[in-house]
């Protein structure tokens, strides 16, 4: 607490307020040595990994510290205190993108050739900067191959030992919203740096802010230079780092903060006040700052803190300091000056989907005026604002985003003109499409919603756009209003001369043809500009698939790489921007398709010879593909990567088919029963079935009732069987319209899917043989189809085809619809299947490849999936060792399924070899351990046998409670209409809600043990509470992953309903479940003195993390998280409903528009907005934060020790509880 020096040692500021610490502040940078240790290690192992980049992106929140962290510690590290023997010396130089001015190379050559720590050895033999720039922008290779390299060497022998570079990047998000670079100089900046990174001399750093990142996955080159481990997440400093922030600078300086006579110490009040503070590092670092220019005799008293402190607005001293100084620097300003506050804003602020984002603007024109001037200087020197010389003009931008957020007269002016500057970042965006192809009329703003925003920029908001920076949205604005007035005054003047048209009909009717024809090309040209513009627009705003990628590929016909006639559909079918035509906007659509990652697989692996067939284990751990040349499997439940075994023949069986390497066979959905088919007949189990056409395709009925058989013939088979009985024909296709290449069943409706030689996929009634529908003709596959997948849910189809495509299609009606074409295979499509519930599809081809792809639909979930897949190669790890062994589904027996006969080569013990009181004994020990699949199995062995089998449980009935597979107890609520929202909150106006359908919810939180049995790891900052403690300090995408993954396991035991799925609740059944028929303000009625019965929150034991008692009238006997259960249930039967953890609900929110629609609501749910709902409060939350209607939120990407969840199991669509 009492910090003192004799004599100080440094004798500058020894705090930075809102400016980054640099590498010359290295002396004073504390409380980031273990993060500094990590990144120097990280980047050292990716060095020496072979073929993996140096390369490293920081990613955090804004005001986390990242720029400081890799500044003064990463770069000081390295360059001050090298401890590799290897390396003589480091140089290092830092850039930001939006420095350069468009000019990222031009940027990173000016750093390098004039920091003394960078690489100036490259200016030497007569070489200028900008002959540097024009090489690396012509090749990367080529002049780090003759330039950079040398020069590395000419400072190795300098140095007397190798020399290397370390490049940041700060401020990397800029280089996807900065409107002066274009995504073609981005992508060519990405590769050269990925070059440097694998060159063995130079690592890459990067910082980001986490809000971007989802932007930022949208680029390939970035997803390939960070690869699997090219991340590191910079999470807020603990206390014990806040503590070395505050106190080791001053002690250097030879200070000391005053301590109270009744003991009480400045450090101690300022580290309660930071615990929970969001913009936390900036907030203090201004402050400290502030209090050392305050600073008596060298003591920082506690009066300067206290002035910050407003008891009426209950703002702490750290709270205020940076907008009570703003306010303050503004204050003493003439009324003139102040005046100019707007406009000073308008230069300095924009707005980035939903996040407000500085800019930087050129220092002259800001200061074009004495009033403006005067402004501008006098926040330089309150270092608010901070100037640089970029070497193309002195620049002028905000010291730090959080002035956006915590000084009142910033955010004040932000809201009321947030709708205005995204309007302004739109046009800009489309603004430079329109210069960089000729000013063509195609790109300008198109009439209805595009034009009148930007009309209502022009004529409500003319101060955004005002002086000369904005002459360019002025006159495109402009230029789009008066083309299409011109084109309205030309309809006009064809529709007053159609009297003289008539009376010359037939010159008219033969000129006219043509002139139709023009017409027409033209209109389907400006069509397809609208799709790629709309495909721009949707990856502005982050979507990523199938959005953006289906409006760019139904734009250019874009339909795959397998045809032989090339990618694209013919030139009169869905082909808006030719080739021939329009071969820029060609060239353009082709390049922006194919660098989205959505378009290209995440995992792709070679083969010996062309796939044959392809299959899934139920839960989706084990792929494996049969070839001409034997049959490979992956196991992808082993952690890093997966593990690759190969045999020579497909299966080992009785009876008389010996399988060879080609054949095709299929799995049941307990893993036991293998159907198996070559020239000779199909064998299912001992059975062998005698065909007169060749079986070229099987396909087992997930319910187990039948298995279909595609013939040579072209007919479509379908088979009862039982496992130990012979199987025997239910029916035939007869040849439909034609020859049918393949077949998937439905797993919820009684239904099958055909695909023909023809291209075209249909639906038939397994009962009775009819066709129910087919696809719309002009979007089938040019040709034949030869594999489909339903997934799990039966909503969604795959289909592949010999045109090397996969079309993904909507099933859930009785006609399927296209939603997106996959494209990669060089050559025809042989195999398709769905893993993992539907987040990933599995397909092999002709050109001896096998390929995973992410076709998760879901916007917030897509990047979670892909980072999934690409970071973790669908492994369970520990988790799934635990798995195997308690059984939960897969038979319980590995060594009994088709898995484990590819890994041993020994024979299964076969079911009839048991008798009666083995399999007796194996249902019932199958049906007590709610593996239903396998007990529904064994019943059908004992009835083949003529014994008299037992009833089969139902896996759950809806309306009554029930205990899941991980032994967490889900409670029924019936569907049913309460009074929704809270009182005390102004966006949460009390309004009708219907549910109308009925649901489960977790009885509690989820625990660490049952998150760790399914995940396999425990993200957890409290594991003292223990197993049964709330999983906590997890983001919203974790939440989900693990619904999914529940979800799967769950329906291979075949426990849950089909078709229902667990999910994140939606707000409203959060709410319904908790309040639990109540109107009060809690379950258990309004008197907040009851709250320490039936919640864990923040009254007199605090919170365990230092948090101030907010409530010191009632204990409910927990500092920190509580086991679940501790604490009384409501009228529902529901626990820990209010406080101990805030719980992620599935609705999106925005936070500028959060309020509830008005009049009663069916069902709702939040579909818009950045952030994600939490409900419940904490354990540090004040009584009122753990109301039944109170509403939180938090960006889905966020964590902290606070934040859990407890998941639904809920109907999916065209699915109903049964009455």
């Amino acid at each position: 607490d009492r910090v003192w020096l004799r004599g100080a040692s440094w004798t500058e500021e020894p705090y930075r307020g809102l400016e980054p610490f640099q590498l010359e502040h290295a002396p004073i940078f504390f409380g980031r040595e273990a993060e500094v240790s990590e990144l120097e290690t990280r980047l050292r192992q990716r060095d020496l990994a072979p073929k993996e980049p140096a390369f490293l992106a920081v990613i955090g929140a804004s005001g986390s510290g990242k720029s400081s962290l890799i500044r003064a510690g990463l770069r000081a590290v390295l360059t001050n205190e090298n401890l590799d023997e290897s390396v003589a010396a480091w140089r290092s130089i830092a850039m930001i993108p939006a420095q350069a001015q468009g000019d990222l190379f031009g940027g990173l050559v000016r750093e390098l050739a004039t920091d003394p720590r960078g690489l100036p050895e490259l200016l030497s033999g007569g070489l200028t900067q900008e002959d540097l720039r024009l090489s690396l922008q012509e090749s990367v290779s080529a002049t780090f191959r003759t330039v950079i390299k040398p020069a590395l060497v000419r400072a190795s022998t300098s140095a007397d030992g190798v020399v290397k570079l370390l490049v940041v990047v700060d401020q990397f998000e800029e280089i996807f919203t900065d409107k002066k670079i274009s995504p073609e100089n981005r992508e060519r900046f990405l590769e050269g740096l990925e070059l440097l990174a694998l060159s063995g001399f130079c690592w890459v750093v990067v910082t980001m802010r986490s809000d971007f990142y989802e932007q930022a996955q949208t680029s390939a080159a970035f997803l390939r230079l960070k690869g699997e481990r090219g991340q590191y997440d910079l999470l807020p400093p603990g206390p014990d780092a806040l503590q070395r922030i505050i106190t080791e600078p001053a002690r250097l300086a030879g200070l000391r903060f005053e301590k109270r006579p009744d003991g009480t110490s400045l450090v101690a009040q300022i580290l309660k006040d930071a615990r929970g503070q969001s913009d936390l590092l900036p907030l203090l670092s201004d402050l400290l700052l502030d209090l050392y220019q305050h600073r008596q005799d060298n003591v920082i008293p506690f009066a300067a803190y206290e002035a910050y402190a407003d008891a009426e607005k209950q703002q702490t001293g750290l709270e205020g300091v940076l907008s009570t100084r703003a306010e303050a620097v503004f204050q003493r300003l003439s009324p003139d000056a102040q005046a100019t506050c707007p406009q000073i804003l308008h230069a300095l602020v924009t707005v980035e989907g939903e996040s407000d984002v500085r800019r930087r603007a050129n220092k002259a024109a800001l200061m074009d005026t004495p009033d403006k001037a005067a402004l501008v200087q006098a926040f330089i020197d309150a270092r608010l604002l901070t100037s640089d010389d970029t070497g193309q003009g002195a620049q002028v931008t905000l010291a730090h985003e959080a002035l956006l957020r915590k000084w009142d007269r910033v955010v004040t002016w932000v809201r009321a003109n947030r709708q205005h500057l995204r309007i302004r970042t739109r046009i800009e965006t489309v603004l430079k499409r329109w210069r960089d192809h000729g000013q063509s009329t195609d790109l300008l703003l198109p009439e209805g919603l595009d034009l009148e925003e930007g009309l209502s920029l022009l004529r409500d908001a003319p101060e955004l756009i005002a002086g000369p920076e904005y002459e360019g949205v002025r006159t495109y604005i402009a230029a789009s209003r008066d083309h299409h007035a011109a084109r309205r005054r030309r309809e006009q003047r064809v529709r007053a001369t159609v009297t003289t048209v008539l009376l010359s009909l037939t010159v008219a009717a033969l000129g006219g043809l043509a002139y139709a024809g023009v017409q027409l090309v033209k209109s389907r040209h400006a069509e397809g500009l609208a799709l790629l513009l709309r495909a721009e627009v949707a990856q502005e705003r982050n979507k990523r698939y199938p959005d953006t990628l289906l409006y760019a590929a139904e734009a250019i016909g874009y339909v795959g790489q397998g045809a032989p006639e090339g990618p694209f559909a013919p030139a009169g079918v869905n082909r808006f921007v030719r080739k021939d035509l329009h071969p820029a906007d060609f060239e353009r659509a082709t390049k922006w398709i194919a660098e989205k990652a959505g378009y290209r697989p995440v995992w792709v692996q070679t083969v010996d010879g062309p796939v044959r067939d392809l299959q899934v284990t139920p839960f989706g751990r084990h792929l494996a593909v049969n070839t001409v040349s034997g049959v490979i499997r992956w196991d992808f439940t082993v952690p890093e990567k997966p593990i690759v075994q190969k045999s020579p023949h497909a299966l080992k069986l009785d009876g008389e088919l010996q399988p060879v390497p080609g054949a095709v066979f299929d799995l049941d959905a307990a893993g036991e029963t293998v159907a198996i088919a070559d020239p000779k007949g199909i064998q299912v189990g001992k059975q062998v079935l005698p065909t007169t056409s060749p079986a070229l395709q099987l396909r087992f009925d997930p319910r187990d009732a039948t298995f279909a058989a595609i013939h040579e013939d072209g007919t479509c088979r379908l088979y009862f069987h039982h496992a130990l009985g012979a199987p025997h024909q239910a029916w035939a296709s007869h040849k439909p319209e034609a020859p049918v290449r393949a077949v998937a069943y439905d797993p919820v409706r009684d239904r099958i899917a055909l695909g023909d030689a023809e291209g075209m996929v249909s639906v038939w009634n397994v009962a009775d043989a009819q066709k129910v529908a087919a696809i719309a003709t002009p979007e089938r596959h040019e040709k034949p189809v030869v594999s489909l997948d339903f997934r799990s849910d039966g909503r969604r189809l795959i289909s592949g085809s010999e045109d090397g495509t996969l079309r993904l299609w909507n099933s859930e009606r009785d006609v399927p619809l296209l939603l997106a074409t996959l494209t990669g295979h060089e050559g025809p499509v042989t195999a398709v299947r769905y893993l993992s519930g539907g987040q990933l599809v599995a397909s092999g081809g002709a050109d001896g490849t096998v390929r995973l792809w992410a076709v998760e639909e879901d916007l917030g979930r897509s990047v979670a999936w892909h980072d999934y897949v690409q970071k973790e190669w669908y492994s369970l790890g520990k988790g799934q060792a635990i798995l195997w062994k308690q059984g939960t589904g897969f038979l319980n027996l590995p060594e009994k399924s088709l898995v484990a006969q590819w890994r041993s080569g020994t024979e299964p013990l076969r079911p009839d070899a048991w008798g009666e009181a083995g399999l007796l004994a194996a249902f019932e020990a199958a049906q007590k351990a709610g593996r239903y699949h396998e007990a529904r199995l064994r019943a059908r062995q004992m009835n083949g046998l003529g014994l008299k089998a037992p009833q089969v449980a139902f896996q759950v009935t809806p309306g009554e409670a029930f205990e899941n597979g991980e032994g967490a107890k889900m409670l029924w609520c019936k569907p049913g209409t309460f009074t929704m929202g809270d009182t005390e909150q102004s966006f949460a106006k009390p309004h009708q809600v219907t549910l109308t359908e009925g649901y489960w919810l977790a009885r509690t939180e989820v625990t660490q043990a049952v998150y760790q049995a399914v995940i396999g790891t425990n993200p957890s900052t409290n594991t003292a509470t223990g197993p049964q403690g709330p999983v906590e300090n997890l983001s919203w995408f974790e939440a989900e992953i693990f619904c999914q993954r529940l979800t799967d396991w769950e329906r291979a035991r075949g426990t849950i309903p089909p078709g229902w799925e667990y999910r994140l609740p939606t707000e409203a059944q959060w709410e319904y479940a908790c309040r639990a028929g109540t109107t009060t303000a809690y379950s258990f009625g309004d008197e907040v003195g009851k709250l320490h019965r039936f919640g864990n929150y923040n009254d007199k034991s605090g919170g365990g993390v230092g948090y101030a008692n907010s409530e010191t009238e009632h204990d409910d006997g927990h500092g920190y998280t509580a086991p679940v259960g501790s604490f009384g249930e409501n009228p529902w039967g529901f626990v820990d409903m209010h406080g101990n953890v805030f719980e992620w609900c599935r609705d999106s929110l925005d936070v500028e528009a959060a309020a509830y629609p008005e009049g009663p609501q069916r069902d709702p749910i939040g579909i818009t907005g950045a952030h994600r709902v939490l409900r419940g409060g904490g354990f540090i939350s004040p009584s009122a934060i753990c109301r039944s209607g109170y509403r939180s939120a938090g960006q889905p990407a966020y964590r902290y020790y606070n934040l859990g969840f407890r998941p639904a199991l809920v109907p999916g669509s065209g699915t109903r509880p049964a009455k």
